[in-house]
């Protein structure tokens, strides 16, 4: 048993939040976290929680990600609940 809760632990390791993909874009773009919640109408201190894997990608924040970083609603959604996906699936 013991075996098999050190390898879920490992997995959720390796699991990628959907925040880091945003920061590589911000890194990319010479963008900072502040200039992306200016940008999209959010709290700083809520596009760091996003950066950081502490907060989940919503409906809102995928829309105002594609009109500020102009990467599709969709990609955000579609990295959000893969990664909530794989995250349930690497507890069981």
């Amino acid at each position: 048993m013991m075996n098999v809760e050190k390898k879920n632990v490992a997995l959720l390791d390796l699991l990628i939040p959907p925040g880091e993909t945003i920061a590589d874009i911000l890194q990319e773009r010479n963008m900072t976290a502040a200039e992306l919640a200016a940008s999209t109408g959010f709290p700083q201190a809520y596009i760091h929680a996003i950066i950081c894997g502490e907060q989940a990608i919503t409906n809102e924040l995928a829309e105002r990600l594609a009109t500020v970083l102009e990467v599709p609603s969709s990609f955000w959604l579609n990295l959000q609940m893969n990664y909530d996906v794989e995250r349930l699936q690497a507890k069981k």
